[in-house]
């Protein structure tokens, strides 16, 4: 339902852009995204969770730290896989580009945004299931290498872009990485804790780890542009891409065909 209700607002963004004028059309779609979020809020009061069990053991800050180490020192594929993280970060700036580079080459009318938005979000409520199916059967790692390569053909595609058709086909691969992502991601987190692992602290690990990278690629593409061109800078944030997907391809085993082993969280206390 979510991707249909996106496809639809992708479509009535359109329309405002080409009815109304700026910035009256700019106006209405934000006062129509903030009642939509105002509404999606609300309906979270209706939500009934069943009481929690706690089974956890009271862990102090010294314990959690300890907790880390032993996960990092433990889990080298694990550690292989965040190396690969921190290369595809590039991935970050890159995506906020595609649409400004495109229009400079293709000086297409503003009111486009509407339908790249109806694509994006049509292509990720599908690949999401899709590529979520495909890796329970393969594994998640091989889909995650998948959800990049279609990062990587939208950068392709804006590079090479000469008509409107190649600027809607940014946004088909754009739909494709981001909603397998989604489900990827975090697909992965569980199979690389595993049933004896402390999830929240893979995913702690992998958030935290990563998030330097993702400000160090955006901070220098903001840099760089201005110097060396939008398009430079698309070509070398395409580099580090291709060098995460070559390490999570080749040096990151599929996690759910290994098994770590963990000690108890009452021994590290």
């Amino acid at each position: 339902m979510s991707f249909s209700a996106g496809f639809v607002g992708g479509l009535v963004v359109k329309w405002l852009l080409d009815t109304a004028p700026f910035p009256s059309n700019f106006g209405f779609g934000f006062l129509i995204y903030a009642l939509c979020i105002f509404v999606a809020v609300l309906l979270f009061f209706f939500y009934r969770l069943k009481p929690r069990q706690n089974k956890d053991v009271n862990r102090d800050f010294g314990l959690f730290k300890r907790q880390l180490k032993q996960v990092l020192s433990a889990d080298k594929n694990f550690r292989r896989y965040l190396y690969s993280r921190m290369l595809l970060a590039a991935n970050y700036p890159a995506i906020s580009l595609y649409a400004v580079y495109a229009h400079d080459k293709l000086q297409f009318d503003v009111s486009e945004a509407g339908i790249f938005t109806a694509i994006t979000v049509l292509l990720s409520g599908s690949s999401s299931f899709l590529l979520g199916k495909l890796g329970d059967r393969m594994g998640h790692k091989h889909v995650f290498v998948i959800v990049f390569l279609g990062y990587l053909g939208a950068m392709a595609t804006a590079l090479l872009a000469t008509n409107m058709s190649h600027a809607y086909l940014i946004f088909v691969f754009l739909g494709v990485g981001q909603g397998g992502f989604l489900t990827t991601a975090m697909s992965l987190i569980f199979e690389f804790a595993g049933e004896a692992g402390d999830k929240k602290t893979y995913f702690a690990l992998t958030d935290t780890l990563t998030a330097p990278f993702v400000v160090l690629f955006i901070v220098l593409s903001g840099i760089f542009i201005p110097i060396y061109s939008m398009g430079t800078v698309l070509i070398g944030l395409g580099v580090f891409i291709i060098a995460g997907v070559i390490a999570l391809a080749l040096f990151t085993r599929e996690p759910k065909s290994l098994k770590t082993q963990y000690p108890p969280p009452e021994s590290l206390m």
